[in-house]
């Protein structure tokens, strides 16, 4: 098996627009911006996105970000998004990372091949530490957290935060 992290281009076509399809809008926290856009829309939110990773056009609320897609031989299975660091409100409940796999390729590990490889990409950044966040009943995502050596922070009714020392 080959697996590979690629990140976001502004010429990413047809491949990446079909996987974005596939991920719910929303889910278990994750925001899937992209999910239902036409094509033409989705060409534009890739520029977007592109510029997010470089600091520019953003929301006083925001920080740069970097979007990437996780492919497995040759097929693109997830998004995994990485914050450049964290504000306060993102530091209460969201973190650096968030990520997603399509429905059809979840329970094959693929989660936390992605989540491997998009730490090497933190460390790039200088990052020591990165938080996660997810729902207190997404065990599969806890599980893949935990097995990339995330540590519980703190549970709260709906959900956990972790901390993964690079």
């Amino acid at each position: 098996m080959k697996t590979e992290l690629r990140q976001l281009s502004i010429t990413d076509g047809k491949e990446v627009y079909e996987l974005l399809q596939q991920i719910p809008a929303q889910e278990c926290g994750y925001s899937n911006s992209a999910h239902g856009l036409s094509y033409e829309q989705f060409q534009a939110w890739l520029i977007e996105k592109n510029d997010y990773a470089h600091g520019l056009h953003m929301a006083d609320w925001m920080v740069p970000s970097s979007e990437y897609w996780f492919l497995v031989d040759g097929v693109y299975v997830g998004n995994i998004r990485l914050r450049h660091n964290l504000t306060p409100a993102l530091r209460s409940s969201s973190g650096h990372i968030g990520y997603a796999i399509a429905p059809a390729y979840r329970k094959k590990g693929y989660a936390k091949l992605m989540l491997q490889a998009v730490l090497q990409e933190a460390r790039k950044l200088s990052l020591n530490e990165v938080m996660l966040s997810a729902d207190k009943d997404n065990i599969a995502s806890r599980k893949t957290i935990e097995a990339c050596g995330g540590q519980l922070e703190k549970e709260s009714d709906h959900n956990v935060i972790y901390w993964i020392k690079l």
